[in-house]
């Protein structure tokens, strides 16, 4: 079973962060293992 995708962003683009939560990715912090940036 595959886990969740993790994402880090650093910047603040609404459309992109809706995306990501309704595909069900958990945002991480930069220090953190993380997928997608």
């Amino acid at each position: 079973m595959a886990g969740k995708v993790k994402w880090v962003t650093d910047i603040e683009k609404s459309v992109l962060i809706n995306n990501f939560e309704k595909r069900g990715w958990v945002q991480v912090s930069e220090s953190e293992d993380w997928n997608f940036y």
